[in-house]
């Protein structure tokens, strides 16, 4: 449960995508359904499975000059460009919480999901954002896992839970320790949720 590494800047870095993010997305998307992926920066989470992938992000302006973003549609997660009811699985990855209005863009998620259709953030914990904030000089909202799992929930969303960062999730005797390990010591808050049928 390390702390994602930072550059200089106090960003983190360009890479691959994380195997446990693959396993999750694998998991709740599927060959011919449809993955948004908000705030997708260069598009690490492309090819890793069969679904249809939409990249958004605010921008389309790379990082640094050998680092490119990989966007499909320049949007706010907020106001995003897509008809309702026509995405199957709405993620982000290290991009929630700097949203300007995260309430906002859960609502947004939900007008787009297909009832069933799933949201799934890999957002920063609470330790890790203020720790990022100091290093950016940035002033973000903080949340832990149990805030995020709750702003999910009053933004309409069913069968909300927090997730670990494995690809397999274990039993839910052993998941309450564990999440609590995670905030404590880890990086991640992970909650998925599902828009009523």
């Amino acid at each position: 449960m390390s702390e994602p590494q930072t550059n200089d800047s106090g960003s983190v870095p360009h890479g691959t995508p994380t195997p446990f993010v693959v396993a999750l997305l694998n998991r709740h998307v599927s060959a011919g359904q449809v993955l948004l992926d908000v705030g997708c920066g260069p598009g690490l989470y492309r090819h890793v499975t069969q679904a249809r992938f939409i990249g958004i992000d605010y921008t389309d302006a790379p990082y640094y000059a050998d680092w490119p973003r990989d966007v499909d549609v320049v949007a706010e997660g907020s106001s995003l460009p897509l008809r309702a009811a026509c995405v199957d699985l709405v993620m982000s990855k290290s991009a929630f919480f700097q949203f300007p209005d995260p309430d906002a863009a859960l609502a947004d998620f939900r007008r787009v999901l297909r009832p069933g259709g799933r949201v799934l953030l890999f957002d920063y914990n609470r330790r890790t954002q203020r720790r990022l904030e100091r290093a950016e000089n940035a002033n973000r909202p903080c949340w832990t896992q149990w805030e995020l799992r709750d702003r999910v929930r009053a933004a309409g969303f069913e069968r909300v839970e927090m997730l670990l960062p494995f690809g397999r999730q274990p039993p839910l005797a052993l998941r309450l320790p564990l999440l609590l390990a995670q905030e404590l010591l880890g990086c991640w808050a992970i909650v998925t949720g599902m828009r009523p049928a």
